[in-house]
């Protein structure tokens, strides 16, 4: 998948425009899928907290030799999270076996009074470089 596209997203490394999405890759499924992925040129892994695949990712990541700065990886924090942000980024960096993610996204929008700490909890792990280039 060399030569293929990316978008400058303003991250400070480019989004390739094909990635792997693993909602619902689950089990022993997981690794075999991010490795076939990896190997034919995919270089955006996309996961969440909530997809409870994180781990089995980080390994796959781990065992394909792939540079961990060749790979854009994208995880998310659901709203039931809210309150509990450093646990779950902390947690998912772990499990994927990373310093960092390219792109740190919220799952899906919290109740309104809520947006506004999630929000400011994404511009600072962004600033510590945690999720370095979190959105």
């Amino acid at each position: 998948m060399s030569g293929h596209k990316s978008v400058d997203i303003g991250v400070g490394k480019p989004l390739p425009l094909v990635g792997l999405g693993t909602w619902n890759v689950i089990g022993d499924d997981v690794g075999p899928t991010v490795r076939t992925a990896l190997e034919a040129g995919y270089r955006h892994i996309d996961t969440a907290y909530g997809y409870e695949n994180e781990a089995e990712i980080g390994q796959a990541l781990e065992d394909c030799g792939v540079d961990r700065e060749e790979v854009f990886l994208t995880s998310k924090i659901p709203p039931r999270r809210v309150g509990f942000e450093r646990e779950t980024l902390d947690g998912s960096l772990k499990k994927l076996r990373t310093d960092y993610l390219d792109l740190w996204l919220i799952h899906a929008p919290p109740q309104p009074e809520e947006s506004v700490p999630l929000w400011r909890f994404l511009v600072a792990a962004r600033e510590e470089e945690r999720s370095a280039r979190s959105a």
